[in-house]
């Protein structure tokens, strides 16, 4: 029963640490779908990990971690055969985006008690790379012209 940041962390790093060994074996070239669900299990540890952590700049830390995690994955798929798998990477990372513009809206209406909030111009460009995620993986729906 983990009760605080550090029980929190120190089973983070444990399972980080086997997660990181499992990504090696289970290389994206020769088992792409296991790597990406290793890497989908780490961006998972951050999140529950981010519950625990009260520091607004700790948190939209870890988010821009999990996100950079995941990011460059989809591009690398081939539709034809991981449509599945794109759809959902590019659904989650749309979520990602969004919990960081959470986390810095929270700090926004939080008028600096939560740190020096983001200006409406950094503010607006969080919103709009959440926006153009869900869009992304709105696009994998549409059907294709032959």
């Amino acid at each position: 029963n983990i009760k605080t940041f550090g029980e929190a962390r120190d089973e983070f790093k444990k399972a980080n640490a086997d997660f990181v060994v499992a990504s090696k074996y289970y290389a994206f070239d020769g088992q792409c779908t296991d790597h990406i669900l290793i890497l989908k299990d780490i961006s998972e540890l951050y999140k529950c990990l981010i519950s625990f952590e009260e520091d607004v700049e700790r948190q939209a830390a870890m988010h821009a971690r999990r996100l950079a995690l995941l990011e460059g994955i989809p591009g690398q798929l081939n539709p034809q055969a991981y449509l599945t798998n794109i759809r959902q990477l590019q659904y989650d990372i749309a979520d990602i985006a969004n919990d960081i513009f959470d986390v810095r809206l929270r700090q926004k209406k939080a008028d600096g008690q939560l740190g020096k909030p983001l200006s409406d111009r950094q503010m607006n460009k969080l919103n709009d790379a959440a926006q153009t995620k869900y869009r992304e993986f709105l696009s994998t729906f549409k059907e294709e012209k032959q």
